[in-house]
């Protein structure tokens, strides 16, 4: 009986053996075949390199998956006989249960509800950021005797007015740089982009130089439609692992929302952090060694008199003056952007505070002015309106709409003519090459304040549909709409694009909001802006139409 198995096991061995040796000689001879189809095919050019090289492999493959085959089989055939080979029955072995199937409907479903427990953190984490940011605006207002707020809205929708703002004999003097100031823009918004790829994503989204930023460096740029019409003007800051874009109050959630749809496969990932700063603006000099007693992380990048600075707060031995974040783990940094100042051609640095230590550093620059006996002006919305219509600076509903493009608002300084494609590029070239520039941003001043833009307590009203009509004084034409306007004392400015085919000029006089019924106000154009400096328009702009547009 035993020499009857042995010799059925071993007619059984030499069964396995002869079907591996025949299907080792079928993988070889298709890997012949395969061979010779291979160099058939690179003859008359059939395939690439790369399908030759995996049709060469595929023999190796199959040999190999035939080899592991058969000897996964040896393995059973010739295990150990049991002790008991008269005894049939063997142990039974444990089957493991199937893996749960999922249908295409249960794992659609299953997504949805992560994507949803995600958002719903997410807005969780922003209601606590959002009551944070609120609790310090309202330490911010005891220090500067304004009114509180009881909703953090009410603080991005408009900053308070502040006791700067009604004093215009001061606001001239800082017009004149006599005067040191610092502007509450707590209210403007802040996207923070993260990501490896996050400065090649900006640099296509917008109209200046973003991919050549080095952490401590600042652009200002624009972000555009496909048209080349304004979304908002913002300034982009670069730090050691993400891009803080200063963004137009009111519109970070709506930027944050359209850069989103463009990130697709991209590693960069953005962020509605407005309510982990404050942001202030000083004009003039303050020594931020009193206000972080740490030095600066040696990360500026120096250009002239624009550079950026992070100070990273030490408590200087005094553990009541350490700023912290909120959850009390590591030290924020404050950054402090040297020569931006939100268009104004003054002198000062834009500043961006950590929530947690917003009031302490307002607090600690008010102070350091009174111990040099020089009182800092404090500017909110009405004074900030008066500043920017005088220096010509468009915001956001007034002068930056989708109704203008960059160049008629004359943002020199965020366009660059020789970077790579971005959104709207194509417009914006297209009129820079065949000057289609049909209207450009221009200063008036006005013999008295249109109806439409009397200034009220919270804030001038200056957001109109359309604007006042700008009339020719020769003629009554149309030549333009006026966006802003603002008084500083006995003197009324205003803002609003005028059209090229009307050949004004500084000095040429135009009436405001004539018609039928009633006469307009006179205005005489007041050219060229103060931001724009004693040049005006940038060279390309004023050469001939037969003279060769240079790149930039």
């Amino acid at each position: 009986m035993l020499e009857a198995t042995c010799h059925g096991r071993r007619q059984h061995r030499l069964r396995q053996l002869a079907l591996f040796k025949a299907l080792l000689l079928l993988s070889v001879v298709v890997m012949v075949s395969l061979g010779i189809w291979s160099v058939a095919a690179v003859s008359v050019g059939e395939l690439r390199r790369g399908a030759v090289r995996r049709a060469s492999l595929l023999p190796c493959r199959l040999a190999s998956y035939i080899r592991g085959g058969v000897r996964r089989a040896r393995s059973t055939s010739f295990a150990a006989p049991n002790a008991h080979a008269g005894d049939s029955k063997s142990e039974p072995t444990e089957s493991k249960p199937p893996p749960p199937q999922i249908t295409l409907e249960q794992l659609k479903e299953r997504i949805r509800l992560q994507q949803e427990a995600a958002k719903r953190a997410m807005m969780e984490e922003q209601q606590k950021r959002s009551i944070r940011f609120l609790d310090a605006i309202n330490r911010l207002r005891e220090i500067q005797k304004a009114p509180k707020h009881d909703t953090v809205d009410k603080v991005k929708s408009g900053a308070t007015t502040l006791a700067g703002d009604k004093n215009d004999a001061e606001l001239r003097h800082v017009l004149e740089g006599e005067r040191a100031a610092i502007i509450d823009h707590s209210n403007y918004g802040i996207i923070e982009v993260t990501g490896r790829d996050r400065l090649d994503f900006l640099h296509g989204m917008s109209t200046n130089d973003i991919a050549a930023l080095q952490p401590g460096a600042y652009v200002q740029t624009v972000f555009t439609t496909r048209t080349g019409r304004m979304i908002d003007s913002t300034v982009a800051i670069a730090t050691e692992e993400s891009v803080l874009l200063i963004v137009s109050p009111g519109n970070a959630a709506t930027l944050s929302e359209m850069l989103d749809k463009y990130i697709l496969a991209s590693n960069v990932r953005v962020r509605d952090a407005s309510y982990d700063y404050a942001v202030f603006r000083v004009l003039g000099s303050v020594d931020l060694r009193r206000i972080a007693p740490a030095t600066p992380m040696g990360k500026a990048q120096e250009n002239g008199e624009a550079r950026v600075e992070f100070w990273t707060p030490g408590n200087g031995g005094d553990d009541s003056s350490g700023i912290q974040n909120a959850g009390g783990g590591k030290e924020e940094e404050i950054v402090a952007v040297h020569g931006e100042t939100g268009g104004l051609v003054l002198p000062g640095m834009t500043l961006l505070v950590p929530t947690s230590s917003v009031a302490k550093v307002y607090a600690e620059i008010i102070k350091q002015r009174e111990e040099e006996e020089e009182e800092l002006l404090q500017i909110g919305l009405t004074g900030w309106e008066k500043l920017r219509v005088h220096q010509g600076v468009p915001k956001l509903g007034g002068e930056i709409t989708e109704s203008y493009n960059p160049l008629e608002a004359q943002l020199w300084d965020s366009l660059n003519f020789i970077k790579g494609c971005y959104i709207g590029q194509e417009t914006i070239a297209r009129l820079k090459t065949y000057k289609g520039v049909k209207q450009f941003l221009q200063r008036f001043r006005l013999d008295a304040m249109p109806d439409g833009f009397q200034t009220a307590e919270d804030g001038p009203e200056n957001d109109r549909d359309g604007g006042e009509i700008i009339h020719s004084s020769e003629g009554g034409e149309k030549v333009g709409v006026l966006t802003s306007c603002a008084a500083i004392g006995g003197q009324i400015w205003g803002l609003g694009y005028v059209r090229t085919k009307a050949n004004l000029e500084d000095g040429s006089r135009v009436v405001i909001g004539e018609t039928e019924d009633a006469a307009g106000i006179s205005a005489v154009m007041d050219t060229p802006l103060p931001r724009v400096g004693d040049n005006g328009f940038p060279e390309w702009l004023l050469q001939d139409d037969e003279a060769a547009s240079p790149s930039q």
